[in-house]
Formats: C-alpha cells, structure tokens, sequence
C-alpha cells in the first residue's frame, strides 16, 4: 500500500511537527531572553552620562572650559564652533574626540614640578587634513571608521596657553630659568583669537571650584597665548640683516679667495699662512721672519679666507714644536665636560621632573657631572700660563718693552689687546646674531615658557658683549650668559698684559704687586662668600651667581695661578726635573685634589661659615693642581695621563674649542625647544642625548671656525705682524 495513504504516516507526521514548533518557539524565547540579558549587562557596565561628564570635567581641562563656556567672552563665530566642539564631544563624534584626545589633560607629578599639560600638537596638526598613514585592508583593525581620517568640520589650530601659579603643593626649585608656569596645550577652532583663548581660560580658573586647579590650590594667572605660528616680520629684524650683512660678505671674500693661484702656495713665509698657533696664543714669536717676501696686503688679506688652507689648518694634528703639553687635552676634555653640564641646564625649561635633576647631582656618582663648573677654573689656568709663558719668552717683545718710550709702550699694549680682540670677535659676533634669531623663533614657535630670553637681552646689551664687560652686569640682564667667562678671560688678559709690560722693565716690582694681588684676592674671595653667606646648595648659588660666579674679582685667583706657573716654567724649568717615582706619586695627588674639590660640595646643606674657606681653597687648590699638572708634564710624558692628555687628536679638536664653547648651548636649546613634549630627565637619556649633541655642536664648531673665526685669527696675525716697504 502507499505510503502516502496510510493514516499511520498522517498521525505521526502531526504530532512530530507539534514538537519541532514547541521546540522552536522555545529556542527564539532563550535567544530574545540572552540579547535582552547582554542588552541590559551592557547598559550596567558603560558609564551612564552623568558619570562620564563629571571624568571629562575632571580629567580635560577643553572639555572643562568648554561646559563653563561664557559666550560674552568670545567672538559669535569662535562661540558657535565651540558650542560645536561641545556638542561632538557629547556624541562622540570622531573628529571631536580627536580634539579633545590631542589637547590638554591632567598629569601625574606636578608635586615634582610637571607644569606641562601640552597635549599633542601633531594630532590636533593631522585634524586639519594635511597629513595621512597608509593602513593596509589586508589585517582586521579594531578601529572606528574613519578613525584616522577624519577632520574637523572648520580649521582648528593649536593653541599654547601660559598660566602662572603659586601653589603651595609643588616643590620649589629657585632655579634662574624657570617660573611656575603652566604650560598648557588646547586643540580650538581657528576662529577663536588669542585674546577669545585668554577670556574663556581665565574664565575657567576664575569659576573652577572642584578638581586639578582647585586640589593643588593653583589660582592660575594667564600671562600668554600663543599659536606657534612666526611673525610675517620675524626675518625683517635688525639682527638678521646685520647678520645676513655680515655673512654675505665672509662668503664673498672666501669665493674670491679661492680664485688665481694660491698665495700660501707661492710665499709659504706670508702671515696669514701660519694662522694662529696650536694653544691659541695671542703673543706667539713673530710669524714674519726678517727675510719675508714682499706680498701685497689685499692679497695676503683675501687668502686669509682660503678654505682649503684652513681646512688643512683646522684637521692637522702636528703640535707646534713650541707648545705646551697637555694644555690641548685639558682643553678639549673640559670642553666637553662642560657640554654636558649645559645639557642640564640648558634644558631645564623641557623637563618636567626637575627635582629629580637636583636630586641625582647631589648623589656622589653624578658630582663629576654636577660640579663641571669648577672646570671653568681649568680654562682660566691654561690661558693665565700660556700668556705669561709665551710673552716672556719671546725676547724680542721683552726688548722693544725696554727700549720703547711710555706712549711707544702704550700703542704696543693696544696693539696686542687689538690682536686678541679682533681674533675672538667675528665669531662671536655671528653666534650672538644667530643666538638671538634663535631665541625670538624658539618665542614664537615652541610649545614651551622661554625664560631665557637671549632675544631681547641681546638687543638691548648687545654692546655689553662687544666691550666684553657684561659680566660686570646682574646675571638676567645677560646676552648669551654662558659667555660671562669670556669677558673674565678679556678682563684679566687686559689686567696681566699690563702686569707683564711692567715686567720687563721692573721685575722686582712686579713680582712683589703680583703677591700683592694674590694675597688680596684671596682675601676678597673669602670676604664675598662670608658676606653673601654662599652655600653649596644649587638654590643658594644660583641666587648669587652676580657676587660669586661671574664677577671678575672672585674668579680671578686660577688666572692669577696661571700666570705664575707660565713664569715658573720659563725660570725653573730645571727644578721640574724629578724621578719617576716621585712624578707618578705628584700626578696621584694632583688628580686626588682635584677629584676632592669635584666631591666637596656633596653636602650642599653646609653651613656658610664652612662653605666660605671651603670655596676660597677650592679655588686655590684646584688651579694649583692643574697647573702642577701642566708644568710636571713638559718633563714627563711617560706618566700615562701625561701620555694620553698629549695624544695628537686633541691637537685637531683644540682648534674648534673655541667654536665648541660658543655654540654647545645654542644646540642644546634648540634641541630640546623644538621638541612636541617634555622631557623626562634620567642620567641614561641624557648620556645619549649627549653624544648626538656632541657630534652636532662639533660638525658646527667646524664649520663656524672654518668660516669665521680662523681666517680672522689669521687677519689679526697678518695686520700685527705685516711690515710695509715704508718701514
């Protein structure tokens, strides 16, 4: 029979759909019953509106601004695109989160001094459309669309705002370059003016009641805004037609240089061939021989600029048979030493855990690094020795001192400061332009409070510099305030060329003003950090950086020092003469002294009854030591620091000391002022940071001695030595 017929297969056919529907309505009820679990799971598990509006009152200082938005303190436009702002943060728009996720928000460690809440400047730039990453479609990205590429519905630009405070609850530091300042980044629509930034940030401290401002009791001031944008005028400045002037024409002259024959080639014998000697010695012997050949001086002047000389000058590293050992070495060592301690203080205006600064150079590992000043002292021992050494030894200027009359000796003594003057100038002229270009840009363009503003110290004391007196003035009304110790070397140089003109006409006298000098100064040195009650503690010393570290009568003693152990070299030359054993121990002792003083002000808490003969024997006892080393040096270059310290490449990189010491913290300020974010500070960081400033300062000392500072050198040699047919 079919089965189709059979009332068996119907019945059971019925009752087996009947189940499979039962079955069926059950399963969508458990499944409607799970979404209407995960629903409701996911609804308690996202914050509810009220929630999330009290984070991001809490934790963004835009969004903050924006709830207590006053539309009296702004333009229409600037207050529509806010309220637009607003309203997108609310939904979540993309565009809008990206504001709100590239401007500022509430940091962690401003008990330790983080005053940065900059917020990303690339991301609020990438909201203007002007920028792209290419994300390939092949991976699965967990990413809102359009995440990347979308931008606002109008232009917004970044904007800087600057908050001074006085909170009680953040660790002082007083330290010269640095205010309270907060430094706070603000993603806004290009709409709002500068002056709409200030009205409604100020507005927002003023009624800011819960939160960051209120629980460190900042009561915020608003002393800028800024946009980072250069003035159309900037390039239109004074200083940099002045310098473009002035490049120009060291340009010009080093392309005409390079054009006939080459006249070192053909009179080896003329002035500016010889350059300056290796220890950059203003009184070196003669450089044109009784027998030069007659060149003529333009001709002579225009190869001065020859870069192929001077570029051979610069990389050679024969030391001048005449020079003096280790003075290359110590030089170029303290050089660098003192690179790394303008690292830190250069960048002091980036770092947002500046305590931790001060910290790690009161440990006794970093007082090598914390103390480089004292090398400061190295320097005015070296130059004190070499003019003394290398002016008496020159007979020929002892004899014209003695013959000549009192107004013959008074143009010889301007001629050899003329000498100097104009070798030191030409590049510092060009680092002081550049120096306050630099400024004024790193004003307009970082994110960051400058506080030390080479920019307008040098436009209105630029002549301080020029005359070499601006240490004679209070430390903030510096142009480039690194440069004090220049005008302490100009000043002394001044003050013992005179001494030494005296000299070759009264020996004994001289002898006798020069203890006279010494004792005084000592004197003075312990008078002024008794009467100033100095300490070593960082805060105590920066406060009297005008009495104790840049005024000429306290720094006075190590080039005093020098000056003697020249003479000493010179006259008692044979008492240097001792045993190996007792050379090597003399080296140990000196190296000891001057390892000890690096150490002495581990404890910066020391009374200023113990600090004051403290620093007064430092500064003895230092350049003492580093003399001893120079002079024992000339007769043992067996000692292996002497070996090392004499070594040939230190020849090369004395050459650029110069340029070196100039430009290191120009670099350092530009490195750390460009960059987006602060810096955290940590001793590794900084030793490789180091070595990429290093190499930058060193390719551009190169270029700028190059350029400006040995042909120069090499002009003063040729007009102090040059002797026309008249005579």
């Amino acid at each position: 029979m079919n089965l189709w017929l059979r009332p068996s297969f119907w019945f059971l056919s019925i009752i087996h759909i009947l189940l499979n529907g039962a079955d069926a309505q059950r399963h969508i009820t458990n499944t409607t019953k799970f979404h209407r679990f995960s629903n409701e799971l996911q609804t308690t598990l996202k914050p509810s509106s009220a929630a999330r509006e009290t984070y991001l009152a809490s934790s963004s200082l835009l969004y903050g601004l924006l709830k207590k938005l006053n539309d009296s303190y702004v333009t229409d436009t600037c207050n529509e695109h806010l309220q637009m702002v607003y309203e997108g943060i609310q939904h979540q728009d993309i565009w809008a989160m990206k504001v709100l996720d590239s401007s500022a928000q509430f940091e962690p460690g401003f008990i330790f001094g983080n005053n940065f809440l900059l917020g990303s400047l690339k991301e609020c730039q990438w909201l203007r459309g002007t920028h792209s990453v290419t994300l390939s479609k092949r991976f699965m990205r967990n990413m809102k669309t359009n995440l990347l590429e979308s931008v606002g519905p109008f232009d917004l630009e970044y904007n800087v705002v600057y908050a001074e405070h006085d909170s009680p609850w953040q660790i002082q530091t007083e330290f010269l370059l640095t205010r309270k300042v907060l430094q706070i980044g603000l993603c806004l629509p290009k709409s709002c003016s500068s002056t709409d930034v200030w009205n409604i940030t100020q507005n927002y401290f003023d009624e800011e009641t819960v939160g960051f401002i209120s629980q460190y009791e900042l009561q915020p001031r608003v002393v800028r805004v800024k946009t980072l944008n250069v003035e159309t005028n900037f390039f239109k400045k004074t200083s940099a037609r002045l310098l473009g002037a002035f490049l120009f024409i060291t340009l010009l002259l080093t392309l005409m240089s390079q054009t006939g024959s080459n006249t070192c080639q053909k009179h080896p014998e003329s002035s500016c061939c010889h350059g300056m000697d290796d220890n950059n010695n203003d009184n070196s012997t003669d450089l044109v021989k009784a027998k030069e050949k007659e060149v003529s001086l333009p001709a002579s002047l225009l190869k001065c600029f020859s870069i192929k000389d001077n570029f051979e000058f610069i990389l050679s590293t024969k030391p001048s048979s005449e020079s003096v050992p280790t003075v290359n070495g110590l030089k170029s060592i303290g050089c660098f030493l003192i690179l790394i301690f303008h690292m830190n203080w250069f960048s002091h205006f980036s770092v947002h855990n500046p305590v931790m600064l001060f910290a790690y150079g009161e440990q006794p590992f970093y007082q090598w690094a914390s103390t480089t000043p004292l090398i400061v002292d190295i320097f005015f021992t070296i130059s004190g020795l070499l003019l003394s050494y290398n002016f008496l030894r020159n007979q020929k200027t002892l004899s014209t001192i003695r013959e000549n009359s009192f107004w013959q000796n008074c143009k010889f003594f301007v001629k050899q400061i003329m000498h100097r003057y104009l070798r030191l100038t030409p590049l510092y002229i060009v680092v002081m332009g550049a120096t306050e270009i630099a400024t004024a840009y790193l004003h307009e363009t970082s994110p960051f409070w400058i506080e030390d503003r080479n920019d307008l110290t040098c436009q209105n004391h630029w002549w301080r510099n020029l005359l070499y007196i601006q240490n004679l003035y209070p430390v903030k009304e510096f142009c480039l305030n690194w440069t004090w110790s220049l005008a302490c070397e100009m000043q002394f140089f001044i003050i013992f060329t005179f001494m030494l003109f005296l000299y070759a006409k009264y020996p004994e006298l001289t002898k006798k003003i020069f203890v006279a000098l010494f004792v005084s100064f000592t004197v003075i040195v312990y008078f002024v950090a008794y009467r100033t009650k100095f300490e070593p503690a960082y805060d105590v010393m920066h406060e009297l950086g005008d009495d104790m570290y840049t005024s000429p009568w306290t720094r006075i003693l190590p080039y005093l020092i020098g000056v003697g152990s020249g003479w000493i070299l010179l006259n008692r030359k044979d008492t240097l003469n001792i045993d190996k054993k007792s050379t090597n121990y003399l080296f140990l002792v000196a190296i000891s002294i001057i390892a000890a003083c690096h150490c002495s002000a581990i404890n910066r808490g020391l009374s200023y009854k113990l600090a004051a003969p403290l620093i007064t024997m430092i500064r003895i006892f230092y350049s003492g030591a580093t003399a001893w080393i120079i002079l024992a040096s000339t007769s043992a270059n067996s000692v292996p620091i002497a070996k090392f310290l004499n070594h040939t490449f230190f020849v090369h990189l004395n050459k650029l000391s110069y340029g070196i010491y100039l430009l290191n913290p120009v670099v350092v300020a530009l490195v750390y002022g460009f960059k987006d974010d602060s810096e955290h500070f940590a001793p590794i960081t900084l030793s490789v940071m180091s070595i990429g400033v290093s190499v930058i300062v060193y390719l551009l000392a190169f270029v700028s001695s190059l350029l400006f500072e040995v042909p120069y050198s090499r002009i003063s040699s040729l007009l102090k030595n040059y002797k026309s047919k008249t005579l």
